[in-house]
C-alpha cells in the first residue's frame, strides 16, 4: 500500500488524509514520523505496536501517534480492513505547545472496552 498522504506531507503540506483498505498488509519495520498521525479503523481489526504498547483495535477505534513515536501495525492472516489516516504537522494545531500528554506518547481512543494485549 503506497502512503500518498505521507508523500504530500513530505512535499510541504501541513495536513493530509488517505483512506485505504487491504488484506495481509503488514508493516514489518517500525517507523516514526515528524508529524502527528491519527489512525482511524473503519472496518476489520489491526494490532499496533506503539512505543511500549501492544494494542488490538477494532472498527470505530483510533490511535493518535505523536511525532517521533515508533510504531507499526499488522493484521491476522487474510483479514481485510479499511482505515483512514490523517497526518498533520504540530504547527497545524493552534497552541500545539500546550498539548501536554498528547505530544508525549501514543493514545488509544475506543468506542468500547480497552483492548491492550
Amino acid at each position: 500500500m503506497i502512503d500518498h498522504a505521507n508523500y504530500r506531507i513530505a512535499q510541504g503540506h501541513s495536513i493530509s488524509i488517505q483512506r485505504a483498505q487491504g488484506v495481509n498488509d503488514n508493516m514489518k519495520k517500525p517507523h516514526y514520523h515528524e508529524f502527528y498521525e491519527l489512525y482511524y479503523l473503519e472496518s476489520g481489526s489491526r494490532i499496533h505496536m506503539a512505543d511500549d504498547l501492544l494494542l488490538r483495535i477494532g472498527p470505530g477505534d483510533f490511535l493518535l501517534f505523536p511525532p517521533y513515536s515508533m510504531h507499526y501495525s499488522y493484521g491476522e492472516k487474510d483479514a481485510p480492513f479499511q482505515r483512514l489516516v490523517l497526518y498533520f504537522t504540530p504547527e497545524t494545531i493552534a497552541l500545539s505547545r500546550d498539548l501536554g500528554p498528547l505530544s508525549q506518547k501514543t493514545h488509544l481512543f475506543q468506542t468500547d472496552s480497552h483492548h491492550e494485549i
